[in-house]
């Protein structure tokens, strides 16, 4: 080879490693976007439930495990009825209730069904992050599977939650919601419940 190929290989290598830095540095502003994102809902959610006087709660499901295609993704709810509830059980969005109120005339309505006003739609993860466990305060221990609910109280009061986040490349993201004023905050890397205490 001589000088002058050398140096051609050379500057498209260099080009190459600058596209593919640039591509990561993006990488990384778009999912710290999404969770901004996410953080402005929970805001929305908390003032919605104080001037509704309604419980809300966001829904946090991880998909099925058995099911590769199977989207994380994060999704509100609210009490169908006004003041404090709190339930565990199963919802139905609002089309689903229709449809068993016609099946079963004496079918009582869920505690919670998915409230369109506040969010539309189910927002799903991009498809390079995922979630990696949601720490809730008042939970004996992170869920990692199923469905994990942020509660959030007519008086202004949430759940005090971590929301962990993972990339494909092992990136790690904490999303923190304050129990007494509903403000988030976004860190890079793992902290959990634990850390926070000390």
């Amino acid at each position: 080879m001589t000088l002058i190929e050398i140096m051609v290989v050379l500057v498209i290598l260099g080009g190459l490693t600058g596209a593919m830095l640039s591509r990561l540095k993006k990488g990384g502003k778009s999912n710290r976007s999404f969770l901004m994102q996410m953080g402005n809902l929970s805001k929305k959610v908390r003032s919605t439930s104080q001037l509704t006087n309604t419980t809300f709660r966001m829904v946090i499901d991880f998909g099925d495990p058995n099911d590769k295609n199977s989207a994380h993704q994060y999704w509100v709810e609210s009490s169908t009825k006004p003041g404090i509830n709190f339930s565990s059980d199963d919802t139905l969005d609002p089309e689903e209730l229709k449809l068993k109120l016609k099946e079963e005339k004496d079918f009582p309505p869920p505690k919670f069904q998915r409230n369109s006003r506040v969010l539309p739609v189910p927002i799903q993860l991009p498809a390079i992050l995922e979630f990696e466990d949601v720490e809730i305060k008042s939970e004996e221990r992170p869920v990692t599977s199923g469905r994990a609910y942020i509660y959030f109280l007519p008086q202004g009061l949430v759940d005090e939650t971590l929301i962990h986040f993972k990339t494909h490349n092992k990136k790690q993201w904490t999303l923190a919601i304050h129990p007494l004023t509903g403000h988030i905050s976004i860190t890079g890397g793992y902290i959990s419940m634990k850390d926070t205490e000390q």
